[in-house]
């Protein structure tokens, strides 16, 4: 059964923990609200395994422990523009009145009213629907996630993308037929929430079915005010194939072929989407064997260029400002940038000048919507960088 979603339920608390600074979780993802004035990561619980939510006020210091006095952990934190709204998943099953599913759920913390909601997948099943990685929209009025068993969990199990809107249930984006695989990390969704883009280990999302099957990129439009779902197309020449709602493929090669290895973790822009690659073929010339990052033009169909085309290692986990002139990721390579040390590092690039800039080393960067400020991860510091001041911990 689908449980109501309005903002009618109360959290019980937000608690002051003590000590007052608990640790950052070494695998923690912290969140950057778009504004840069707020930061939200995965804590430890003291006395505990488990972890809780701390959102830090960036400007007056103070800090928030959500989640603290329920009965698992939560993680996943992800902060709209300005800090007001947060999602996140969770295995608690009392932030809300009814959560019975026994696996992790995603949620919405309205942090001015301090309310709390639970966002359902369509059908869910107990044991089996589980949700997570969650991304929101800038306004928090969206909030696209990773769900297993859906919309049919009695028949064919996997993870596919549900996408909840302020004032309606949440829906699944892309019907799962056969043939589907996994849905593999985050989904993204544009500035203006018009697009949603996911990676997909798939061949029935298109009526064109590619030789070479891989992790791939796709994109689904998604219109604003529209009546929810659109509907469906009422012809279909190939009715297993039919998508919910239609999508493009946006990891090909600039001929329409297909990559040839996986396409993982997309950030959508205003007009362009931003991924990490392994494949050879999307550029010429790039043989360096390793993940890239890549940026595709959506105005120029196959109009691709490479981020990274010079990189000696792989980069990954990009996030880029809403204009895309500022893009941080991960990267292991050590010539970006001369004297980096080896390992995992975080890199500021300038793609108006071309230049990249080393910030430190770690890993899963957020950045704010000016480029001003980014924060990552470095074994068991949050860290937060600004143009301004440097490196700092976040404590």
């Amino acid at each position: 059964m689908v449980l109501g979603l309005g903002f009618a339920v109360r959290s019980l608390r937000v608690t002051n923990l003590s000590p007052p600074n608990p640790q950052p979780k070494p695998e923690c993802s912290p969140s950057l609200s778009g504004d840069g004035t707020k930061l939200a990561f995965e804590v430890e619980r003291p006395g505990t395994a488990f972890t809780d939510l701390c959102v830090v006020d960036l400007i007056s210091g103070k800090r928030r422990v959500l989640g603290s006095d329920r009965n698992e952990s939560s993680q996943q934190p992800r902060l709209d523009r300005l800090g007001k709204r947060l999602a996140f998943s969770s295995f608690a099953s009392d932030w809300t009145p009814g959560d019975d599913n026994s696996v992790s759920d995603v949620f919405l913390y309205d942090l001015e009213r301090d309310r709390v909601q639970r966002l359902v997948p369509p059908n869910p099943l107990p044991g089996v629907s589980a949700s997570y990685r969650p991304c929101i929209s800038r306004d928090g009025r969206q909030v696209a996630f990773v769900s297993y068993g859906v919309p049919d969990p009695g028949t064919t199990r996997g993870r596919n993308v549900c996408l909840w809107r302020e004032g309606d249930r949440a829906y699944s984006v892309v019907d799962h037929f056969r043939g589907r695989g996994p849905v593999l990390g985050a989904p993204s969704l544009s500035p203006r929430g018009d697009r949603l883009a996911f990676a997909c280990f798939a061949y029935d999302l298109l009526p064109s079915i590619p030789k070479d099957i891989h992790y791939d990129i796709y994109l689904m439009p998604l219109t604003p005010g529209a009546k929810w779902p659109p509907a469906e197309p009422p012809i279909w020449e190939r009715p297993l194939l039919r998508p919910l709602w239609p999508v493009s493929l946006l990891s090909h090669r600039p001929d329409g072929g297909s990559s040839n290895a996986n396409s993982v973790e997309p950030v959508l822009l205003e007009e362009e989407c931003i991924f990490s690659s392994l494949a050879s073929n999307l550029v010429p010339l790039d043989r360096n064997d390793c993940h890239d990052l890549f940026v595709r033009d959506l105005a120029k169909d196959g109009h691709v260029a490479s981020l990274t085309p010079a990189a000696d290692d792989s980069s990954f986990e990009p996030c880029a400002t809403p204009d895309g002139r500022w893009v941080a990721f991960t990267s292991y390579a050590t010539n970006l940038v001369p004297g980096v040390p080896k390992g995992s590092n975080i890199f500021l690039l300038d793609r108006k000048t071309g230049k990249f800039e080393f910030l430190h080393s770690g890993h899963n960067p957020s950045i704010a919507d000016d480029g001003n400020s980014v924060a990552l991860v470095d074994g068991e510091q949050v860290l937060l960088w600004t143009r301004a001041a440097g490196v700092r911990e976040v404590k």
